[in-house]
This record gives C-alpha cells, sequence and structure tokens, in this order.
C-alpha cells in the first residue's frame, strides 16, 4: 500500500472514531425515533442542532488526541464502547437514549433495574469489549496520523478542543445534546439527588353512609396481566385461571377496561384515588385514597367498616406512610417474608402470592359488621413465579429476547396459571365467611404487558392496549347490579372503580366529603350511563412519579390519543388494538382539544400548538 493511500485510510478510521457516537445519534433522530431535548427544539431550530454535532466532535477529537499511549487507549475506547453499546440496549428496550430523566427513575427504582441489569449483563459485556477492541485497532492504526496531526496543530490541540467543547455548553447544556452527551447530565444526581416524596396528611370527619345493610367488599388487584391474556367472557372456557373462572361464573366482565398507567406506582394511586394524578406532588400527597374514605364511614347502624390491605408488594407503593396506620390490618411483603426486601426479585421464588393467599384466608373470617380487603398480588410480575410442576404452557423460558418472545409470553401466562390457585384461595375464604350480609368481588390488574407490540417488552414504556387494557369483573350477592350489566361493554377505566366501591357501601354522595368526591373524573358503575364521557388525560409520568420516557395521552370513547418521545405530535388511534385512525376522524377532535388543555408540550419537549 502507498504511503498516500494508508493516509486515506487512517484519515477514514479516525472519522469513524470521531463520529461513531454522532452517527448513531443522527441514524436514531432520521428516523424520527430519538427524543430530541426541550433544549434542541426540533426541526425547528437547526442552530441548536449544528452546535451539538459539533460538541460531539470536539469532545471525541479530544479524546482520541488524547489517546497517545496504550493505556489512554485503551481507555478512551472502553468509554467510546460502554456509551455505544449501553445506549443501544437502553434504546432497544425502551426507545430512548440515557439521560438525566432516565438516570434519576433507574435510581428511585434500582431494584427493578438490577434486575434488568443482571440479566443483560453478559450480552451487555461481551458488546462492550468487541466495540472496544475495533476502536482500540482503529486507534492503534492512525497512531500516525495523529501524531502528525498533533505535529501541525501544535502542543495546545487537545486544550482547543477542550475549549471549544466547554463554549458550545453556551448553546446546548452538557446532557441536553447529542445521544453520547446526553449521560454527562446525569452526573449532576451525584450532587443532587432525587428529592423525597412528600408525604401528605388528610383528615376526614366520621361520616354516616346511606346503605341500611354495607356489604363486605373483596377487592383484587393482580400484577402485569393483560386482558387478553385472562378469561373475558364467563361463560367461555378458561385456561390460564380455571379457578378462579370455575368460582366467579355469575361476575360481570367488564371489557372495556383501561388502566390509566402503564407503571404500578402510578396506576395503583390513580386506582385507590379515583383521581387523575396531574398536578403538584403536595397536591398529589393530599387526594384521600379508599383507605382515608372507609375507615371515616360509619352505616347507618352505627358499625364501623373493617379495613385491612394484604400484599405481595412492597410497603413503598404507598406514597403517604400514614396511611397503614389508619387500617384495622396492614400486611406487605416485608411481613410475609419477615425481614425488609430491597430487591423484591430476591423474594419472588419464594413465592409471595402463595404467603398471601395463607394470610389472606387467616384474616378474612365473618365479622360482625362490615369489611374492605385489598389484596394485592405480585408473582405475575417480570421474572414471572412459575412452578414447573404445574406450567400447561410449554416450552417456555424467562429471558428477555427479542428473538425467544413466544417463550417469554408462555412463561408468563404459567405465572398467571399458578397466581390463579392463590387468588382462588383468596376468594374461597371470602365466600365462606359471608353469612347473611350481602357482599362483592372487585377484579382488576394495575396495568398490563407487551411483548412486542408497539416495540416494547414487559411495561412503562407506552400507554397503548397492551401495556393498559386490563381484565376487570364484579360478582355481587344481594346488590342490584342491573346497571353494572348495561354498561359491562362500554369503554371504563379504573377512575371508575373508587366511584363504584364507595357506591357499594353507599357512601358515595355524602356531603361530608362530597369536596373530594365531586372531582372523580370517572362515575360509580352501579349507576346508569350519564352521557358521553369527556376524554381522559392518562400519563404514565406524574410529580410523585419520576417515569424514564415521557409517554402520556388522552382516552375516549374508542378512541384514544398517544404521544411518546419520537412522535412529532399526537397520534390518534382506534380502540382496541390502537390501529391509526383516519385524520379526519372526527371522534378524534375532542381528544386533541383535551390534550391542548392537560398538556403543555409534547413529550419531546417541544411546545404543544393550541
Amino acid at each position: 500500500m502507498t504511503q498516500k493511500g494508508r493516509a486515506w485510510l487512517e484519515g477514514l478510521a479516525l472519522a469513524a472514531l470521531v463520529f461513531a457516537c454522532l452517527g448513531w445519534d443522527l441514524a436514531a433522530r432520521g428516523g424520527g425515533i430519538a427524543r430530541p431535548s426541550a433544549a434542541l427544539t426540533g426541526a425547528l431550530s437547526a442552530v441548536p442542532r449544528i452546535v451539538a454535532a459539533a460538541q460531539s466532535v470536539l469532545l471525541w477529537s479530544a479524546a482520541t488526541a488524547f489517546a497517545t499511549t496504550r493505556w489512554r487507549r485503551a481507555g478512551v475506547t472502553l468509554a467510546l464502547a460502554v456509551l455505544l453499546t449501553g445506549d443501544s440496549l437502553l434504546f432497544r428496550y425502551y426507545h430512548a437514549p440515557f439521560d438525566r430523566q432516565i438516570a434519576e427513575s433507574a435510581f428511585l427504582a434500582w431494584a427493578d433495574v438490577r434486575r434488568v441489569l443482571r440479566g443483560v449483563a453478559p450480552t451487555l459485556a461481551g458488546a462492550t469489549l468487541a466495540v472496544a477492541a475495533i476502536a482500540y485497532a482503529l486507534l492503534a492504526f492512525t497512531s500516525s496520523l495523529r501524531a502528525r496531526l498533533a505535529r501541525a496543530v501544535g502542543p495546545g490541540a487537545r486544550a482547543a478542543f477542550l475549549a471549544g467543547f466547554a463554549t458550545s455548553l453556551v448553546v446546548v447544556p452538557v446532557g441536553a445534546g447529542t445521544m453520547d452527551t446526553l449521560p454527562f447530565g446525569a452526573v449532576a444526581l451525584v450532587f443532587a439527588r432525587p428529592s423525597p416524596v412528600v408525604a401528605g396528611a388528610v383528615a376526614l370527619p366520621t361520616f354516616a353512609t346511606r346503605r341500611a345493610e354495607a356489604p363486605n367488599v373483596l377487592f383484587i388487584l393482580t400484577e402485569s396481566v393483560r386482558a387478553s391474556d385472562w378469561c373475558g367472557d364467563p361463560a367461555a372456557p378458561c385456561e390460564v385461571a380455571p379457578e378462579t373462572h370455575a368460582l366467579t361464573r355469575d361476575r360481570v366482565a367488564l371489557g372495556q377496561m383501561r388502566a390509566v398507567s402503564s407503571y404500578t406506582a402510578v396506576s395503583f394511586t390513580a386506582l385507590t384515588t379515583g383521581r387523575s394524578q396531574g398536578g403538584a406532588k403536595e397536591e398529589l400527597a393530599r387526594i384521600p385514597t379508599l383507605f382515608d374514605f372507609l375507615p371515616a364511614a360509619r352505616t347507618p347502624r352505627g358499625e364501623r367498616i373493617h379495613t385491612a390491605y394484604l400484599s405481595s408488594q412492597s410497603r413503598t407503593v404507598f406514597e403517604r406512610e400514614e396511611v397503614r396506620r389508619l387500617l384495622d390490618v396492614f400486611v406487605s411483603v416485608e411481613d410475609l417474608v419477615g425481614h425488609e426486601v430491597e430487591d423484591e426479585d430476591t423474594v419472588l421464588p419464594l413465592g409471595v402470592d402463595r404467603l398471601l393467599a395463607t394470610r389472606c384466608e387467616q384474616t378474612i373470617v365473618r365479622r360482625d359488621g362490615p369489611s374492605f380487603t385489598f389484596v394485592h398480588f405480585a408473582g405475575t410480575h417480570a421474572p414471572y413465579f412459575v412452578d414447573p410442576a404445574h406450567a400447561p404452557f410449554s416450552p417456555w423460558e424467562r429471558t428477555v429476547s427479542w428473538s425467544k418472545l413466544d417463550l417469554l409470553h408462555r412463561a408468563y401466562r404459567n405465572a398467571i396459571f399458578e397466581q390463579d390457585r392463590s387468588v382462588a384461595r383468596c376468594v374461597r375464604a371470602f365466600l365462606a365467611a359471608q353469612g347473611a350480609r350481602p357482599w362483592a368481588i372487585v377484579f382488576t390488574s394495575d396495568h398490563g404487558e407487551a411483548f412486542g407490540e408497539h416495540g416494547a417488552i414487559h411495561h412503562g414504556q407506552g400507554l397503548h392496549d397492551a401495556q393498559i387494557h386490563v381484565p376487570a369483573w364484579i360478582l355481587t350477592s344481594r346488590v342490584d347490579d342491573g346497571a353494572l350489566r348495561a354498561r359491562a361493554a362500554d369503554f371504563t377505566t379504573h377512575l371508575d372503580l373508587a366511584p363504584t366501591v364507595l357506591d357499594l357501601y353507599g357512601a358515595l354522595g355524602s356531603p361530608f366529603i362530597a369536596k373530594y368526591t365531586d372531582l372523580f373524573p370517572g362515575a360509580s358503575l352501579l349507576g346508569p350511563r350519564q352521557g358521553a364521557r369527556p376524554p381522559l388525560a392518562i400519563t404514565n409520568c406524574t410529580a410523585m412519579f419520576r417515569c424514564p420516557v415521557n409517554t402520556w395521552g388522552v382516552l375516549g370513547d374508542g378512541r384514544a390519543l398517544l404521544a411518546q418521545p419520537w412522535d412529532t405530535d399526537f397520534r390518534c388511534t382506534r380502540l382496541p388494538g390502537n390501529e391509526p385512525a383516519d385524520a379526519a376522524d372526527p371522534a378524534c377532535a375532542p381528544l386533541r382539544d383535551a390534550a391542548g388543555r392537560s398538556f403543555d408540550r409534547h413529550p419531546n419537549g417541544t411546545p404543544l400548538v393550541r
């Protein structure tokens, strides 16, 4: 090879190194996928994008100029490899680059993150080493060219590159630029940890209910179960939950129930408060929950409602500490296993739902007065608790892989099958404890689960039906369910369930709590339809819960408006299934109006044009 030919090859290799991360950024953004920062106002402002690109080039030019020894080359190439492979794997899962928002949410949900990291560690390590080896070889190959450039530019080359990089921060702050500089914004977390959740205080007066005979209510909340993987029709066979299905054949199935978030923390709070989760942290912390309302209620006979929360989830699912002190019985996974639990994955193999079912059988007994028992299961959360001796859906694996989604999906269905036995134990105990008093069972899931739909695995990445269309049903005895049966096919949300529970006890409409219940966006399902339902804004991101990826939308009857960080505008889709709606669909217009009232920007940070 001639000297000139080698020089050209070295130049191409050096350019490939310097532009590696920038090229990945441009490729992702060019596909309309990666999230433009709020500092980069999309295509509306070219200057910040040009500066951000220059920022990336200056950063890696300084780094390659610095790599003059073997150990420096190793450090630079390892840093480059970690950024490329780490961001690629994160992007594959969340469709977003690593930035401060993702780092902050990871810090707050470290137990879940640690599980994922353990799973991808071998792939991440292998890919990082491979990329680092290629980058090291390229740096070694270009050593003579870099030496000539350094002599031509002079001893201040690295300083000049770094000075240019620092100057670029005036236009585009580090952590708000291209995908290779975004991670630097997360460094701020070392010096400024996320502020803790503010615990509110809700003081409710004792108030009378209107039902002469208040019922016993069992509320069952399962985890990550989507509607398409449960038993929608009570009259049809049910493979995945046969025991509960057989016990509840007279149930009223709510076939179009939607959660308002695909995260447990947001969904659980919305479900138990009956309120949307927009607003300031202090305001959200002071919204009463069912666990505030029911202990304050008294029947016309003067009876108080015995309240119990039994859970195989962590106690941290509650955003307020004092809620536990309001209840007669409070059991979390820490109580079930007898010690503190930093990582719930370490106790899932113990069969925590089985332990919960045992506690349920011990707690649910016949009482003189009415009761409210909330049972919160967990075993169907990834990595899914499966009993190999009772796993009818095979072959199955719990490996999270795009190439093995069918196997992962079967593991999930086996986890539902296993959990069904625990749910059925609790239902049997409840039914056996009922005497002459009326009773009701309410069942739903906190959110759904994705297996490749819309480019997602598990949940939290979006608000598509796979992640928010959930099973729901109500079974009652000696409670008029005529209106409920008439509304079984209606589009409903979790925000309808808190009003329904209060209505079961005759507490809904009490003037003593009207200032709270009048703000319910939903309505009791025991009452007749009250005209068209207004569009409902939904989100994965609240002031109380830091989501990793901005995702929000608007739900309507038969339509959903959705937006994620890689969208330039809200997309109107048809329900169920989220197929794109026609651009001129008149049913989408009210949802767009509601989005304009509810959100001031798109998830990608660009202003929302009203």
